[in-house]
């Protein structure tokens, strides 16, 4: 029991002589650990400062954003309405005009059609009038088949 009683003795005086430094050593340790997380911990809250900073400025801007949005399509929206006024009123031009050229078209072809019928009466009664006096009076005929020819040229030049 001797060996241990000193080894005891040795070990407990080791002990008084090593625990100030130690006790330093682990205080300086624990010291810079801390100042180090404090650190870390203010690079944080500044970091998450500067973030929430830079989440404000980026909601302002979307905000101004979405208003100049709201404006531009507002403006898009008159510019489209006043583009399909214009349009219609166009349209609606466009097809007075094509009505009135198709109105005017279908009194001329009316006017034709009462000419050429009026003329292939006239022929056909001219015809009749030929097959009648011919038998009769031959210069009555020749007066008729040169109004027939006079009738001719004038329905050619029109």
């Amino acid at each position: 029991m001797n060996e241990i009683f000193w080894l005891s003795i040795a070990l407990i005086v080791i002990l008084f002589f090593a625990y100030k430094p130690l006790k330093r050593a682990l205080k300086n340790t624990i010291d810079s650990h801390i100042i180090n997380t404090k650190k870390l911990l203010d690079e944080a809250k500044n970091a998450h400062n500067d973030a929430v900073k830079y989440l404000k400025k980026l909601e302002k801007d979307l905000k101004i954003q979405n208003k100049l949005n709201e404006e531009k399509l507002i403006q898009n929206e008159h510019l489209l309405n006043s583009i399909k006024l214009e349009s219609d009123k166009k349209i609606e031009e466009e097809i007075k005009r094509q009505f009135f050229l198709a109105e005017i078209q279908r009194k001329t072809d009316e006017e034709i059609i009462k000419k050429e019928i009026a003329s292939k009466f006239l022929l056909k009664n001219i015809n009749r009038v030929i097959s009648e006096f011919s038998d009769e009076d031959t210069k009555n005929t020749q007066f008729l088949k040169q109004s027939l020819n006079k009738l001719d040229q004038i329905k050619i030049t029109k």
